[in-house]
């Protein structure tokens, strides 16, 4: 699996990339505020996802590569986000495909809030908090 690190302001973001050969999507998926990308529920929606013939991305968050277990405010959590999400489609032709944001938690209140603004076809929620 290819590891692609996107510079975002707010420090590096590290995603772990699948790509079946004929992809005909691209599904990013992120962990909740003090969780981790490869927690067992999005490790089980990218191995489904993947058999089905969509790409996806698991991506550690800027605030949890620098170690940290709370994210930034809501604003500034967002914009890293984008930046990672465009970043990482720029990457082996991923901007051709169509985008669909997801992740656990705090990871899924933040795949919502910013799928408009990056185009998302879909978004996927697990353990969304209400």
């Amino acid at each position: 699996m290819p590891f692609i690190v996107v510079d975002t302001d707010a420090g590096p973001a590290e995603a772990e990339l699948v790509r079946p050969r004929s992809a005909s999507a691209l599904l990013v998926l992120t962990h909740g505020a003090a969780g981790r990308a490869d927690s067992a529920d999005l490790v089980a929606v990218r191995d489904a996802a993947v058999a089905g013939g969509t790409a996806v991305a698991l991506l550690t968050q800027p605030f949890r590569v620098a170690g940290r277990r709370t994210p930034p405010a809501p604003a500034a959590q967002d914009e890293a986000w984008v930046q990672a999400v465009t970043g990482l489609r720029r990457h082996r032709g991923l901007a051709r495909l169509p985008l669909v944001l997801g992740g656990r938690s705090n990871g899924a209140r933040v795949a919502c809030r910013t799928a408009d603004r990056l185009g998302a076809v879909g978004v996927v929620a697990l353990a969304f908090p209400l």
